[in-house]
Formats: C-alpha cells, structure tokens, sequence
C-alpha cells in the first residue's frame, strides 16, 4: 500500500470518527435540552398551582366595614414559594426525558407578579462504541431552560363584606380579580375559610405559561 492510499484511510477514518462523536454529542444535547424543556415547564404549572392555592387560602379578613373594599393580598406575596415549590415536577418530568436528571433548579421574581424558573439537566450517560469509546469515553449532554409564569395584567377587589345589622361581625367577604380577558372571585365565609372558587378561572388570570431563551 502507497503512503498516499495510506494516508488517505488514516484521514478518512479521522473524519468518519469525528462524525461518530459529532452526532453522539449532538444526540445527548438534544435529548438534555428536550428534558430542561420539559422540566421548566412542568415546573412553572405546579408553581401556578401552588401559587393560586396559597392566594387563595393566605388572604387577610376585612376587620371593620371601613376596610372591607381595600383588605386583600396581592399575588406578589407568594411569588418567591411559589417558584420554588415546582422542583420535584422539574426531577419528575426530566426522568420521563431520557431519565435525564437535574442538576440545578432555580427561580426568581425578575418582575411584579412574574416568577422565571430555570432548570439546568444533564442527560443519561450514553455508552461509547469501539473506538470513539477508546478516544472519548461516554457521552453526556447537559442544557439549560427557563419558563416564564405571571399574572402581572390583573387587578382586584374586595367587595365591601356582608356584616350582621348594627355590629362589626362579618357575615361572608369576596375577592374579585380580573385581567387578561379573565375574571375570577372567591368567595368567603365570615371566619376567613375560602368556601366558592375555581382554580381554572383564577388560572385564566395568568398569562400562558412559556419559554424565554
């Protein structure tokens, strides 16, 4: 065999290798970003769940008829838990993908009434073949994703209260929230339990749920 046949297998081995290891990394990244998706946005639903659940039930009773119509809590009050509590959805639904994991899960309030969750994952390790495993090892892909939540477009109020004739004992109160070409209330009794409302509508408040990078 000539030096130049020779070389000319050597450097077409090369490139056929490379393409090997270039689609393996390419394969793993993949499969890590479609996992990050997955779980920052799985994330950002339980964090809304959550979120409207501790609006919901964390409201302040109105005490005098004279503070009836102003006494509420704003969602921005719970914005911080409520980011933070959608980590075991994020693990859950990167296993689904790949059985990647996660690495890192993060969130924070960039803006009034909006929380950003972001989840970095490393895909499962998948096994080298003959001689890319010899030059390379095995492989891994890692990526990163952030979902946006918020209901930054929306206003409420109390409605005043129902009080028993002549006296400061409150009967029922209700709060009303609209916004986004959504409305909800919720509707409570007069020792603060929350006793009519749908988490579906008070959800239409919020704003669709999306990736932003």
């Amino acid at each position: 065999m000539s030096l130049a046949v020779l070389l000319l297998a050597v450097s077409v081995l090369i490139v056929g290798l490379g393409l090997v290891v270039l689609g393996q990394a390419s394969d793993v990244r993949g499969k890590a970003q479609k996992a990050a998706d997955a779980a920052s946005l799985a994330a950002a639903e339980e964090a809304k769940r959550n979120w409207i659940d501790a609006w919901v039930h964390g409201q302040i009773m109105p005490t005098t008829r004279a503070d009836g119509y102003e006494v509420w809590r704003d969602f921005d009050h719970y914005a911080a838990s409520a980011g933070g509590s959608g980590y075991w959805e994020a693990v859950s639904f990167a296993q689904a993908n790949s059985n990647s994991t996660v690495r890192n899960y993060s969130s924070r309030t960039p803006g009034f009434r909006t929380v950003e969750i972001t989840v970095d994952t490393d895909s499962e390790v998948v096994d080298a073949q003959g001689t890319t495993s010899n030059m390379i090892g095995d492989v891994q892909g890692n990526a990163t994703a952030t979902a946006e939540l918020s209901v930054a477009g929306v206003s409420c109020i109390g409605d005043g209260g129902q009080w028993e004739d002549n006296s400061q004992t409150l009967i029922a109160w209700k709060v009303t929230c609209s916004g986004n070409g959504a409305s909800a209330s919720v509707q409570y009794d007069g020792a603060g339990n929350a006793v009519s409302y749908s988490p579906s509508a008070i959800g239409r408040l919020f704003d669709d749920i999306r990736l932003i990078n």
